[in-house]
């Protein structure tokens, strides 16, 4: 005879509980949907405990959303996304923001400060590259 565990939601105050403040919806909706898995929330529920774990403003507007009376979680879903574009959560660099890194007085006197300002420029560089922004001159 086999048992089955089903985990439970995180509680509202635990450290582990995913947080919604009105930002970062993909990061926070990939957190909530996987403790809701483990917790085998079904659609419903999932739809209805979301607001525990959001902010008052975020949960205000949430309850006012027709989505989030019914019964399908992918539509709630594709709905909630709908008032918060994933693009706002990209951080917006401008060629500015890497000649500011470059030009930055920087004490890299260890491998690990080297290594954080690499990633930091390659973070502004690849963002730049992806919209066309930089020349070859840049």
């Amino acid at each position: 005879m086999s048992t089955t565990t089903y985990a439970r939601m995180p509680g509202l105050r635990s450290r582990d509980a995913p947080r919604f403040k009105g930002k970062r919806i993909l990061r926070f909706l990939a957190e909530y949907e996987f403790c809701a898995t483990v917790a085998h929330l079904t659609s419903t529920q999932t739809i209805r405990q979301i607001t525990r774990y959001c902010d008052t403003k975020s949960e205000r507007f949430i309850e006012s959303l027709h989505e989030y009376y019914e019964e399908d979680w992918d539509n709630f879903k594709s709905r909630l996304l709908e008032f918060y574009p994933s693009e706002e959560e990209k951080p917006y660099y401008k060629v500015d923001h890497l000649i500011k890194l470059v030009r930055k007085d920087q004490k890299l006197s260890s491998i690990e400060k080297f290594d954080n300002y690499i990633r930091e420029f390659t973070v502004i560089a690849t963002a730049l590259e992806e919209r066309k922004a930089l020349s070859e001159t840049d």
